[in-house]
């Protein structure tokens, strides 16, 4: 079995690949959505929320689920949101589970926990697809793309749906 990182830049399709794969897959799915909502700005200082949710599933705008706070060059973390609820969402023992994670990027660069579970998910039993922004210097990141036993696939608009195909043989 092949789990996969997938990389590309601000809406080539990193989510509507993510939402192709739970909507076609007979697994059990588990794993997070992260997602910025500019319509909940603070108009004083700019910076919008960030909530992590389950895949597949509803945002939760709650402060368990906020991992930070993000605007013009400015962004603050929740650490401790990430490494429990973020490591609550990808944990699973069911060898029938598919674990999506869209998208990691360098807010995830202090979460030491979440980080380690991420890892274990990309080198364990049960499939794996990652989703990360493109470009990120982030030692975190650049340990992701290399690791052993993960297909790293550079996702564009023109190979998106031979991508979803070649992932969905694999985990089905």
């Amino acid at each position: 079995m092949t789990n996969f990182v997938v990389c590309a830049h601000s809406g080539v399709g990193k989510s509507y690949l993510a939402n192709k794969l739970i909507e076609s897959t007979k697994r059990d799915v588990c794993g997070f959505f992260t997602r910025k909502f500019p319509e909940l700005c603070d108009e004083n200082d700019g910076l919008c929320p960030i909530y992590i949710y389950p895949a597949g599933g509803s945002p939760v705008f709650d402060e368990d689920h906020l991992i930070g706070l993000g605007g013009e060059g400015t962004h603050y973390t929740n650490v401790e949101v990430f490494n429990s609820v973020g490591v609550d969402l990808i944990t699973s023992d069911n060898p029938n589970a598919l674990i999506i994670m869209d998208e990691i990027g360098f807010l995830e660069a202090q979460a030491e926990k979440f980080q380690a579970k991420v890892i274990e998910c990309l080198t364990g039993n049960i499939p794996t697809v990652v989703f990360l922004k493109e470009k990120m210097q982030v030692e975190f990141i650049k340990k992701l793309s290399t690791l052993a036993g993960t297909e790293f696939i550079y996702l564009t608009e023109s190979n998106r749906d031979e991508v979803f195909e070649r992932i969905l043989s694999e985990i089905s």
